[in-house]
């Protein structure tokens, strides 16, 4: 797997700014280098939806809820053909523990077992969070959705169309709508929010 041709480069070097005189120049080269971060994990992403496509799967599913200062990410579950019809509002997903993935649906243990081939295949990508496929693509969501009164949502993969799209909200005595897509290309990812109440 050859990407260092289509890996971004562009980082901005924060030690050379004064966190003292500079702090907004500080914050925003930051959220810079946290944004090209995220897209390079989805150029490393897009080889893996290219092994899932290969072995059937359509979509992947990661569903997150937080509050009070921190979150939690469910399992990732794995869709075939036209398994994935989207998830009601009210659904719950299947399993958060590993150690019941026997148990759980969407072929949640074949897609780890995938996961964990593909790494060992791969053994140069780190795509943080110990590699633990519901933490990486949760560390794709941009908006705040655990500290406060949190939120909740789902991150949807579209394997066939490389996108990784965010379907959140952010609970802050209301409602804020929360939409993320991210082309697996290297570009910017484009993000709408929306105060619904």
């Amino acid at each position: 797997m050859e990407l260092s041709n289509e890996l971004r480069t562009d980082f901005i070097d924060t030690t050379k700014i004064s966190t003292k005189d500079n702090w907004e120049e500080y914050w925003k080269a930051s959220q810079h280098n946290s944004t090209i971060k995220k897209i390079n994990k989805g150029i490393y992403l897009k080889g893996f939806g290219t092994f899932l496509l290969d072995r059937g799967f359509t979509h992947l599913l990661v569903s997150y809820e937080g509050s009070g200062d921190c979150g939690d990410a469910y399992l990732t579950e794995g869709f075939k053909d036209d398994e994935f019809k989207g998830r009601s509002e009210h659904a719950s997903p299947d399993i958060y523990d590993h150690n019941k993935i026997d148990e759980g649906k969407r072929h949640q243990k074949e897609l780890l077992e995938l996961y964990s081939s593909w790494l060992r295949l791969n053994p140069k990508v780190n795509l943080g969070h110990d590699n633990d496929l519901h933490w990486v693509l949760a560390d794709l969501i941009h908006y705040d959705w655990y500290n406060n009164e949190g939120g909740s949502g789902d991150v949807i993969w579209h394997l066939k169309s490389n996108k990784i799209q965010v379907d959140g909200y952010q609970n802050y005595y209301g409602q804020y709508e929360a939409k993320e897509t991210y082309k697996l290309d290297g570009s910017d990812p484009v993000r709408k929010y929306k105060d619904i109440g």
